[in-house]
């Protein structure tokens, strides 16, 4: 979860490493202060550019397809030790209600429209399990990316390098993917971009 209050704690925390850094170098190592106080004004001057988000949590999310019609392929060791989907789903609306709380503005963020659009839906036809109201709304990160940087891309890729990030981890490993789309996010929020609902379906 990308918590929306992480812009003054990360503030206040600049401040107090800058006070402690110094306060405990050596006189041999010490640097002058005027030092941090630049790279710290740097920082927030980053961070001010950040606009106020009308959500207490952005949910990031991520589908990987282990199987095709037609086509064998072996999936790996977690999937084939994962619970039934009825049983995942029902302990992610149980972490929804109780950890989430449904008293709390979130949004659902993703890279694409896929995973609520079509694999969410059509894996709970499959299951005869209710779609919930709160997964019939989010953000596609790549149209917030296309608004900052007047450019719509296909994939994850080309956003980590049009925003100068560093991939961590595996492409399209969900867990991972997930990391990387936080990345993006944080990036684009640093660029002044607020994040609005891009889809939604009945």
């Amino acid at each position: 979860m990308f918590r929306n209050g992480f812009v003054l704690k990360h503030q206040a925390a600049l401040k107090q490493i800058g006070r402690k850094h110094y306060k405990y170098l050596s006189t041999q190592e010490r640097i002058p202060l005027q030092h941090f106080n630049s790279r710290i004004k740097q920082q927030q001057s980053k961070m001010s550019k950040r606009v106020p988000q009308q959500y207490d949590y952005f949910l990031v999310l991520d589908f990987e397809a282990t199987c095709e019609k037609s086509k064998q392929i072996n999936p790996q060791d977690v999937v084939e030790k994962a619970d039934p989907f009825p049983t995942v789903f029902k302990e992610f609306d149980k972490w929804i209600k109780e950890e989430v709380g449904l008293d709390n503005t979130f949004l659902f963020v993703t890279c694409g429209d896929w995973d609520l659009k079509t694999m969410l839906p059509n894996q709970c036809d499959l299951e005869n399990l209710q779609l919930p109201s709160y997964c019939k709304e989010w953000l596609n990160i790549k149209k917030s990316y296309a608004i900052v940087k007047g450019d719509f891309i296909k994939g994850m890729m080309p956003m980590i390098r049009g925003l100068s990030l560093i991939h961590t981890g595996h492409l399209h490993r969900g867990l991972d993917d997930c990391l990387n789309i936080v990345k993006i996010l944080r990036a684009l929020a640093d660029h002044g971009c607020k994040f609005l609902p891009t889809m939604s379906i009945q």
